[in-house]
C-alpha cells in the first residue's frame, strides 16, 4: 500500500491529475471519503473546460489546480496515517445514531411497537440486511457470535429492538408491506413522475413505487439513473449523468430519512423530473431556524431510519450529506439547490437546477448525441 500511494503523489507531481483521481476513486469505492474525491474530479474536469472556452486564464487555471491538488495530498495523507479510520468513523457514527434512538425513544419512528414482534418482518429483508458488511461487522464485534444470535438479539445489537419488540421505524425499513401500511399507510408509497417540458401539463413516465422504505429507495435511485440524461465523456471514457448522481441520492435519502411518518400524514414522497429542474419532495417541514446547509447534523428526526440506511449505505457520516451534495452540483458548474418548506400539503421541497434546457419529447439518442458533441468540443 505505501507503493500505491508513492506513485499517486508522483502523478500528482507530474501534473497527471486525471490518473491520480482515478485510481483514488477506485480505492475509496465503498468508503465515505469517495464523495471526497469525486468533489476533486469534477473541479478538475470543470477547470479543463473552462481553459479550454477560454474563460479563464492560465493563472487563475494554476490557483484552482494547486487547491486540488493539495486538497488531494491531503487525502492521501489521510489514508496513509488512518488506513483503519474508515471503519472506526463508521462504527463511531452508527454509535451516535443508537445514542439519538435512547434520546428519541418513544417518539416518532422510535416509538417501539407493542403488537409487532421479529416475526412481522420480511424474511427475505431481514437476511438482506445480516449479509450487510457493517452488520456484520457489528454481530462479529458483539459478546457472541452471530451464528450463535437468534435474529431479535441480533436486531438488539443493532439497537433496531428492545425489550422484546421493535422499533416503528424497523419495522418501516423491513416489514411486511401490507402490514407497514397498516402503522403509516403513505409509507408503503412513492412516487416517480417524468415531465415533459418545464410544468405539470404531459406526463411521460409516472411510477408509484410500492414496498418497504429500502426497496422504494433504491427503486428510486434507479429510475433517477434511467431518465436523468447520460452523456459519454470520451476524454474520461466515462459515462457523465447531467446531475451528478452523488447529489441526487443524497437528497433522495434525506427525503426518505427525514419524512413525517405519522399516522394521519396525507401525502407521499414525489420526485418529478422537468427539463429544468428535478424536485423532490417529502412530507413534514423543516424545524424553525433549522440551516438547510446542515439539516442531518442539526437534527436526526428518525434515527432508527437513518441507522438503517447507514447499515446499507445509503448514507455515510451524518451532517456532511447535503454540504457534499451541494459541493458536488457546484463543482460541475449547476447552481445551489433550493431547500423549502411548502404548504397544502405540508412539505420539504429540494430544487435541483439543470443548466442545458432540451425539450424531453426528444428521444434519449438526442440528448446523448449533444452531450456526445458538448464534450467532444471541449477535447
Amino acid at each position: 500500500m505505501p507503493s500505491f500511494y508513492l506513485e499517486l503523489r508522483q502523478l500528482i507531481v507530474q501534473d497527471d491529475l486525471a490518473t491520480a483521481i482515478a485510481r483514488l476513486q477506485t480505492l475509496l469505492h465503498d468508503s465515505p471519503k469517495l464523495d471526497e474525491a469525486i468533489v476533486h474530479s469534477a473541479r478538475h474536469w470543470d477547470i479543463l473546460r473552462q481553459v479550454r472556452l477560454g474563460t479563464i486564464n492560465e493563472q487563475q487555471a494554476n490557483l484552482t489546480k494547486n487547491q486540488i491538488r493539495t486538497g488531494l495530498l491531503d487525502l492521501i495523507r489521510e489514508l496513509e496515517e488512518y488506513e483503519i479510520e474508515t471503519t472506526h468513523q463508521t462504527d463511531l457514527d452508527y454509535r451516535k445514531i443508537i445514542e439519538k434512538i435512547k434520546v428519541n425513544r418513544g417518539a416518532g419512528t422510535s416509538e417501539l411497537l407493542k403488537n409487532k414482534h421479529t416475526e412481522d418482518l420480511d424474511e427475505k429483508e431481514l437476511a438482506r440486511l445480516f449479509d450487510m458488511e457493517r452488520v456484520i461487522r457489528i454481530l462479529n464485534d458483539a459478546e457472541h457470535s452471530a451464528s450463535d444470535l437468534t435474529t431479535h438479539q441480533k436486531l438488539l445489537e443493532l439497537a433496531l429492538a428492545e425489550n422484546g419488540h421493535i422499533f416503528k421505524g424497523t419495522f418501516l425499513c423491513l416489514g411486511k408491506q401490507n402490514q407497514i401500511r397498516t402503522i403509516c399507510h403513505t409509507a408503503t408509497e412513492s412516487k416517480f413522475i417524468f415531465f415533459k417540458g418545464t410544468d405539470r401539463i404531459e406526463i411521460l413516465v409516472l411510477e408509484t413505487l410500492n414496498g418497504n422504505l429500502l426497496r422504494q429507495f433504491e427503486r428510486m435511485i434507479l429510475l433517477l439513473r434511467t431518465h436523468i440524461p447520460l452523456g459519454r465523456d470520451r476524454a474520461r471514457s466515462e459515462d457523465v449523468y447531467e446531475i451528478p448522481i452523488v447529489a441526487v441520492r443524497e437528497f433522495v435519502a434525506n427525503a426518505f430519512v427525514h419524512r413525517d411518518y405519522g399516522s394521519d400524514v396525507q401525502s407521499y414522497i414525489q420526485v418529478e423530473l422537468f427539463d429544468d429542474r428535478l424536485e423532490i419532495k417529502s412530507p413534514g417541514q423543516l424545524p424553525p431556524n433549522v440551516d438547510v446547509h446542515k439539516i442531518e447534523g442539526t437534527v436526526l428526526i428518525n434515527p432508527v431510519i437513518a441507522a438503517i440506511f447507514h447499515l446499507y449505505k445509503h448514507i455515510e457520516r451524518a451532517g456532511t450529506g447535503i454540504r457534499v451534495a451541494q459541493q458536488t452540483l457546484q463543482a460541475v458548474g449547476l447552481k445551489l439547490a433550493r431547500i423549502e418548506n411548502i404548504d397544502n400539503p405540508k412539505m420539504v421541497k429540494v430544487t435541483i437546477f439543470r443548466n442545458v434546457y432540451i425539450p424531453s419529447g426528444h428521444k434519449r439518442g438526442f440528448w446523448e448525441g449533444l452531450l456526445k458533441g458538448v464534450q467532444n468540443s471541449f477535447s
